[in-house]
């Protein structure tokens, strides 16, 4: 049982800034950008051919964030003046995004066992055999922290009143645009982290490891919406309840039994119940 329920919170705590990422665009910005599912996929990449052309894990790191940066600035150009609608231009990166990252990779996977991964040489500076789950946390728990302060700073509460009325922020002096393109950097940015994190917690980098993981971070977001009430540190805490509460039924269903196959088909039903359950099948 320990193992199982050790195994599933390494997958909650590297699923966490992703999770993040979707409540800062989502929640605070009032934007549904599906263009950080590519953004986790382009960290987890960059990260790999990073390591794999002789770079030490810290610059595979930057470069996976930088890259998950560049994403972020696209997306609010794509976005900026209303050029295009914020589900158009993600859906619009996602497809860019795949291509962009099988070039990257030039394979569609590449493994990281052989490879000093951000995680093991964290652990590398901790005492002998410090498991994945306490690296995991050091990191997660500094990004939340870190996080939930900048959304109770006064740029946090401008990112608010992007989300609430943009139009208004800008006639009280505050160029609203320039606020989209922080929220949408620092979501990408995010999103890349968790996916740099993601591989090196399974030891591999596939292109499509990241399909299905934006309605995913979705649901936990809407979850915790549902549950939290109007405070910003308790919507992230819940934003996180949500994700936990989603990888622990998909991993009891694996653990009954259920055919790995159908794995997409579990993540479907699970999350028609989990938003049907707390009847927010609709965005709102």
């Amino acid at each position: 049982m320990l193992p199982f329920l050790t195994s599933t919170l390494e997958q909650v705590l590297a699923f966490v800034p992703l999770s993040l990422s979707v409540f800062l665009s989502y929640r605070v910005l009032r934007v549904t950008d599906l263009s950080v599912e590519g953004s986790f996929v382009t960290g987890a990449v960059l990260m790999a051919r990073g390591l794999h052309a002789g770079l030490s894990p810290f610059s595979s790191t930057l470069l996976a964030l930088m890259g998950g940066a560049c994403i972020g600035i696209f997306s609010a150009f794509l976005q900026r003046k209303g050029y295009l609608s914020d589900l158009l231009s993600g859906i619009l990166l996602l497809f860019m995004l795949h291509s962009l990252n099988l070039s990257i990779l030039g394979q569609p996977s590449i493994s990281l066992y052989e490879c000093d991964t951000p995680l093991n040489k964290l652990s590398s500076y901790l005492p002998h055999e410090t498991p994945p789950l306490v690296c995991l946390l050091l990191i997660i728990l500094p990004v939340t922290i870190a996080f939930i302060m900048l959304l109770h700073s006064p740029i946090g509460l401008r990112l608010r009143a992007f989300g609430a009325n943009k139009a208004l922020l800008n006639k009280i002096g505050y160029k609203a645009e320039g606020y989209r393109l922080l929220s949408l950097m620092t979501s990408s940015v995010l999103a890349a982290l968790s996916g740099l994190m993601t591989a090196s917690l399974q030891g591999y980098v596939d292109v499509t490891m990241g399909m299905g993981l934006a309605l995913t971070a979705i649901a936990a977001v809407m979850i915790g919406e549902t549950l939290h009430s109007s405070s910003t540190r308790r919507g992230v805490g819940f934003t996180i309840m949500g994700t936990g509460l989603y990888f622990l039924c998909l991993n009891l269903g694996l653990r009954l039994g259920l055919n790995p196959l159908h794995l997409k088909l579990i993540l479907g039903i699970i999350l028609a119940l989990l938003l049907s359950r707390f009847r927010i099948l609709a965005f709102h």
